[in-house]
């Protein structure tokens, strides 16, 4: 976990939502945050990038469409 990135990331999330609890949550432990299914599938699959890409798979690209991401967003 990269210090820098959390902090900066944790202060746009803050900014952007207004809620500075959401910020902290996502930054400690986004799994305990409020945060809707795409949210979460969408965080899922960026920590599984950053922990263990060599895994990833169709079903995982598979979970986000389900949940309204096209091919396209999956990529960026």
């Amino acid at each position: 976990r990269c210090f820098y990135c959390l902090v900066a990331h944790g202060a746009a999330v803050r900014q952007l939502s207004g809620d500075p609890m959401l910020g902290e949550m996502l930054v400690m432990n986004y799994r305990v945050a409020p945060l809707d299914a795409r949210q979460r599938a969408m965080l899922d699959f960026a920590a599984l990038i950053t922990t263990a890409s060599a895994t990833i798979e169709e079903s995982h690209r598979q979970g986000l469409r389900d949940v309204g991401f096209s091919d396209r967003d999956i990529w960026d």
